[in-house]
């Protein structure tokens, strides 16, 4: 295999908003940069699959409310379990986000001039803006309003974007992370990028559960790679799944924006029946939402297919045109639309400071892979506002704390950890097998047990080479396992059973010998999506208590005695 190696001041893992944010502050602080993204930069992930709402206090418009109420807010929908410390930069910097994201050409929805502003769940006030997203054509890349013209300016800006790299492991030496290597997936090429700072922003990991509104990239692999380096990580048993999730083919994600204007649920009996499980009734936080629906299918309320209905009747045409062209689109005519609920996002992550700083020397993250923001539940539009937020925050630690120099490892030091990952540099590997491999049996649920901590299984009981649909049969039983046990509602003996099934699965992957490079790629990846569900399902253990969008069958909720410290630490404008 050929070897590419490259030196830099950073090198951003991730290509969606916040990689193309953070990327774009470090060129126009001068810095060199490299972004590596396993899909085509500003055009694959999740970024491209937002529905565009971001939430941003605007000076001058009284209908946003204050950035103490959005602190307020987003600490409620959290359960309190938010880092106060973060919420208030996501809160105090909303607005230099979006008056940056305005100067690198994101166009917003207007009206006489204005910013439209609207409400959502969870927030009291209007302060969610939407990307026009009129010239895209599907809906269900609506991002690419948002993620194109930022992509188009970093290619002007000098920054190296490599598209179709998989980063593997990042590169450590003397405690301090000091780059990546990861292989290309369109050829056989190895890629070693050393950094003065490595900032990982390739969060999301709902590929990991079997239903989700996730691209198929989006495999957990930021959690794994910053967990390998050292990187703490916080919260990873909050899952929002999303409650509006249209059923059949084409799913698609449908914004939780219209119940703020007079959307509302309804059952197969055609009963609006949100009233039934929260005071605010379809103005609740997404978690409650999901756990309404699901409850409503347990009781024989739900559609065939498993969803309730979204009832758009009462929000004002007008609206409809101007600010939901899409669903207006997709309704033809029709006054709802069935949905369901998957896996959508993911509130906890690595743990950071207020400037994006994981605690390990020359390691960054932001976006979805970092934790502490969103605590036990995320409110609609946060998440962008997040990823540009926390996106210039780390560029701008990132240029000013990285080391003077790269530190640099010897060839025998690079030797020694690519071959630990079964790449041997000089060595010819086929790029597929000759002959496809017999089919192999599905894994099932019933076949994997025992965990790696416990587990007694040595190498040598294991198949020394295991086919590409073996890793494929570990795939599907890795989402069933988490689907199952894992999911919208946990139980003590399911999570139990979850950590065992996903520790045997991770051991035979460990016995695992690649022998094409295909094979070599989906090996890699799925390790790093194994240890992601594995830390998932032992923070869900671990949460004996329901809190936020952690249900556990048979517990009491969460405590809520630490809100009192968590306000006090927050400094009010």
């Amino acid at each position: 295999m050929e070897l590419r190696h490259l030196r830099t001041h950073a090198l951003i893992i991730g290509g969606g908003l916040a990689g193309l944010s953070a990327a774009l502050e470090l060129r126009s602080e001068g810095k060199d940069v490299i972004v590596v993204s396993k899909g085509k930069i500003g055009r694959s992930g999740n970024t491209i699959m937002a529905k565009n709402s971001m939430a941003a206090v605007l000076p001058g418009r009284s209908e946003t409310g204050t950035i103490l109420e959005h602190v307020e807010d987003t600490l409620s929908g959290g359960s309190y379990l938010n880092d106060s410390a973060l919420v208030e930069v996501l809160a105090r910097r909303a607005v230099d986000g979006i008056r940056r994201l305005i100067t690198w050409g994101v166009p917003f929805i207007r009206e006489r001039g204005e910013i439209v502003v609207k409400g959502s769940p969870g927030h009291r006030m209007k302060r969610l803006l939407s990307v026009d997203a009129s010239r895209v054509k599907s809906t269900h890349t609506e991002g690419l309003a948002l993620s194109e013209p930022i992509r188009q300016r970093l290619e002007k800006s000098g920054a190296i974007l490599l598209d179709w790299i998989l980063i593997t492991c990042l590169l450590k030496k003397d405690g301090q992370v000091c780059g990546a290597y990861g292989l290309a997936k369109d050829r056989p090429e190895v890629w070693v990028i050393e950094a003065k700072a490595v900032i990982l922003a390739n969060g999301g990991a709902g590929q990991v559960y079997p239903l989700t509104t996730n691209a198929g990239d989006v495999t957990g692999d930021g959690y794994a790679l910053g967990y390998q380096a050292g990187a703490k990580v916080r919260d990873l048993e909050f899952i929002q799944f999303h409650p509006t999730v249209t059923m059949g083919q084409g799913k698609e994600v449908l914004s939780t924006a219209p119940f703020g204007d007079g959307a509302v649920l309804r059952n197969n009996l055609g009963e609006a029946f949100m009233s039934r499980y929260s005071s605010q009734a379809d103005m609740a936080t997404r978690d409650v939402m999901a756990r309404a629906i699901d409850s409503e299918l347990k009781a024989g309320r739900g559609t065939e297919r498993g969803g309730v209905f979204v009832d758009f009747s009462s929000v004002p045409e007008k609206k409809m045109l101007r600010e939901y062209a899409p669903i207006h689109n997709r309704l033809k005519g029709k006054t709802n639309i069935e949905v369901g609920t998957a896996a959508h996002f993911m509130m906890g992550g690595i743990i950071i400071d207020r400037g994006g700083y994981t605690g390990i020397p020359g390691l960054y993250a932001c976006g979805e892979v970092a934790g502490g923001v969103h605590g036990a539940n995320r409110l609609a539009g946060n998440a962008l506002t997040e990823a540009v937020v926390f996106g210039i925050e780390a560029a701008r630690q990132a240029a000013n704390d990285a080391t003077p120099t790269v530190k640099h490892l010897e060839s025998q030091e690079l030797e020694k950890i690519l071959a630990e990952s079964g790449i041997r540099l000089g060595e010819d590997i086929p790029w597929k097998k000759a002959e496809p491999p017999e089919a192999a049996e599905t894994v099932g649920i019933e076949e994997v047990a025992g965990a790696v901590e416990t587990a007694s299984v040595k190498q040598s009981d294991l198949a020394e080479t295991l086919s590409r649909s073996d890793l494929e049969g570990f795939k599907r039983t890795l989402r069933t396992v988490m689907g199952v046990h894992v999911g919208l509602v946990r139980s003590e003996k399911g999570l139990l059973e979850a950590k065992e099934r996903i520790g045997e699965i991770n051991a035979k992957l460990l016995a695992y010998t690649p022998d094409n490079y295909k094979d070599l790629i989906a090996w890699q990846e799925l390790k790093l999506t194994v240890q992601t569900a594995g830390l998932i399902s032992e923070a869900a253990w671990k949460r004996k208590g329901s809190i936020g969008a952690h249900y556990r069958t048979s517990a009491s909720t969460g405590n809520l005695e630490h809100v009192g410290e968590m306000m006090n630490r927050f400094v009010s404008p």
